[in-house]
């Protein structure tokens, strides 16, 4: 009798940690970025790159071997509570940026990450959309599973969608886009050093590489090591990044990240100037 009490307790139990685990998937904020301000920051010494030139890093931190992709369950979707690897960053001005994420321990980790452009920081975003996955990949919806390398406005990407952004009503429950008051206004690019690509849970291609929006981009990847990804021009303002693996069938390693931006040469501006000088002086001889 007594067993039979404790083992109807234990089950209590055990269903009432799912429905905790399953609200707090659902609720504003489940996913708590780890920049500076937020939460335990990784960033030694602050998230902001206060000039062209600057950079910043992180401490070593620890997120799951296949939280990017190549997790059949949730059909190489990324995983937004592996490890909680959310980081933010402010760019105070324009300058070509380049994101890097290196495995301490070479050939353990094959990182992959993503960089969206934000409204403000980050602030987690917000659950209960109604997203499901739009293939057959287990009964994940977000932030649990999301997609890390669509657009921002489609499916996988709503609940962290800056509600500045709005779009006709999508879906049975008639929602739109625009669920986080500080979120994602456009993907700028993502980095994946994992040997998984093709169509994730949620309908977007996923490929091996550096990639942006319109294709293949600036960016190295080295199976099991690192990952890295240029942005030219990147605007000033705010940034959120995913990182996690890539690569499931590693034993998994602690990372590391930086963050570092570059300045446009003084020579290229004398140049342009110059070049601007001859234009010109070429238009009124032609002109006289």
């Amino acid at each position: 009798m007594n067993i039979s009490v404790q083992s109807v307790f234990k089950s209590t139990l055990v269903v009432a940690a799912l429905a905790l685990t399953s609200g707090a998937a659902m609720a504003a904020g489940a996913v708590n970025p780890n920049g500076s301000g937020q939460g335990n920051s990784f960033w030694v010494g602050g998230n902001v790159i206060s000039s062209a030139g600057g950079s910043i890093a992180t401490n070593a931190f620890t997120t799951s071997v296949n939280g990017y992709a190549s997790n059949a369950a949730l059909g190489n979707a990324a995983w937004a509570h592996a490890g909680n690897k959310w980081f933010t960053f402010y760019l105070t001005e324009s300058a070509t940026t380049t994101v890097s994420v290196t495995a301490v321990n070479a050939g353990d980790m094959s990182p992959g990450f993503t960089v969206w452009r934000t409204d403000g920081e980050f602030d987690g975003g917000t659950g209960g959309t109604g997203e499901v996955p739009g293939i057959a990949s287990g009964p994940q919806g977000v932030p649990h599973s999301f997609n890390q390398v669509g657009a921002i406005g489609t499916y996988g990407t709503y609940w962290m969608t800056d509600d500045s952004i709005t779009t006709p009503a999508y879906g049975v429950d008639n929602k739109t886009v625009g669920n986080s008051a500080n979120g994602a206004l456009e993907t700028m690019g993502y980095a994946n050093s994992g040997p998984a690509s093709g169509t994730t849970a949620w309908g977007a291609e996923l490929q091996i590489g550096a990639y942006d929006g319109n294709g293949l981009v600036s960016g190295s990847i080295v199976a099991g090591e690192s990952a890295s990804l240029m942005l030219n021009d990147l605007a000033a303002g705010w940034y959120a990044i995913y990182v996690g693996g890539a690569d499931g069938a590693l034993g998994g390693s602690p990372m590391t990240m930086a963050v570092s931006s570059v300045p446009v040469p003084a020579a290229v501006w004398l140049f342009g100037t110059a070049l601007v000088g001859l234009i010109g002086g070429a238009r009124r001889k032609a002109q006289a």
